[in-house]
């Protein structure tokens, strides 16, 4: 090797952590723990950081990111909280029901075996109201049919549950296919 950090021979890498020749006869070497590569999040979510070694390589290692923390753009980081839920509708759309209707707790239970997509209650025919409405599954009985479902409060809750679900927009006394409107031919909003 040649002074002045020439190295005719190639025998020092010129890379990260090894660039060259010393110029006393060695190879300079990056000091242990230089970063060496771009840190980057592994498949499981751990954080893959590269230093230099004393040995003069870039190693790569793998880090969990403390608890709370998600690895995101090559760094661990606390995430930000989720965005508060969109306020419960309130507005009341007044509707004529024929029959009675099972309520669900989403708009795609219909189809489901998922134990948490089973009925959970009743809408009688009357008028009642709903809030907003939701697509999901197709609802049919011969030629009729809809795919829309309608937010409401039940008149009769299954033991065990409370709240609002959705009943298909198939039994509006007054409208026909994939119609989601009240008694007054309002098209009811979409659920937020």
């Amino acid at each position: 090797m040649a002074p002045g950090g020439v190295d005719p021979t190639a025998t020092c890498r010129d890379d990260a952590c090894s660039n060259g020749c010393d110029g006393a006869g060695g190879c300079r070497r990056e000091a242990v723990g230089t970063v060496c590569g771009a840190s980057s999040c592994a498949a499981d979510g751990s954080l893959m950081s590269s230093r230099c070694t004393a040995a003069g390589a870039c190693q790569t290692t793998t880090t969990a990111c403390a608890s709370g923390q998600v690895c995101s753009g090559g760094a661990c980081a606390t995430p930000p909280p989720p965005p508060p839920p969109p306020p419960a509708p309130t507005t009341k759309y007044f509707c004529d029901t024929f029959a009675t209707a099972l309520g669900y707790r989403g708009p795609n239970c219909l189809t489901s075996t998922d134990p948490a997509c089973a009925a959970v209650g009743r809408l009688l025919p009357q008028n009642n109201y709903v809030f907003c409405k939701r697509f999901g599954d197709e609802m049919r009985v011969g030629a009729q049919f809809n795919h829309w479902w309608l937010l409401t409060d039940l008149d009769e809750n299954f033991p065990g549950f409370s709240g609002r679900a959705y009943v298909s927009a198939y039994y509006l006394t007054h409208w026909g296919n994939d119609v989601a409107k009240d008694n007054a031919g309002t098209v009811i909003p979409d659920c937020p």
